[in-house]
């Protein structure tokens, strides 16, 4: 009977994880873990931004237009949904630590504090977004904002029309 290529890789697989030690076999299951989580997450992303795209959510290629507030509120609801959940899940693994999960503990701990960073990364975001449309709308109306608290040279020729 012949072999397919297809079963001698999983001979060989299977010769090679029997070589390995306990402790390695650990490291390759946790890296496997790692790497299906990884994955699990960019096909979500994935699918978003294929949704999002075949929505003309944020672009409309019709048009020639875009619009980023949608992603922007995307991304300020999502950092804070997840930095709730992180939050929670860190007082969990707070209560329950001991020797043994330490690292899962600091891991949760982590996740927390850049969730948090991720709101005000948001918050930011849609302040300087809502400056620059300001911005922007008043360059359409022949002024020219200088500062956040509204300055302007009024143009006397709109420059926007030329």
């Amino acid at each position: 009977m012949n072999k397919t290529t297809n079963d001698k890789a999983i001979e060989e697989l299977r010769e090679t994880l029997q070589s390995l030690s306990d402790s390695d076999l650990l490291k390759v299951g946790y890296e496997l873990r790692v790497t299906k989580e990884s994955d699990r997450i960019k096909e979500w992303s994935m699918f978003l931004l294929d949704w999002l795209d075949s929505n003309r959510i944020i672009n409309d290629y019709e048009t020639g237009t875009s619009d980023s507030a949608p992603a922007i509120a995307m991304a300020h609801t999502a950092a804070v949904l997840l930095r709730t959940s992180l939050e929670g899940q860190a007082r969990l693994e707070m209560q329950a630590q001991d020797e043994s999960t330490q690292w899962a503990m600091k891991l949760a701990d982590s996740m927390s504090d850049v969730a948090s960073n991720l709101v005000s990364d948001a918050e930011q975001m849609i302040t300087l977004m809502s400056h620059y449309q300001a911005c922007l709308a008043g360059r359409r109306g022949g002024i020219a904002y200088q500062d956040q608290d509204g300055n302007a040279i009024v143009y006397q020729d709109n420059p926007t029309e030329e």
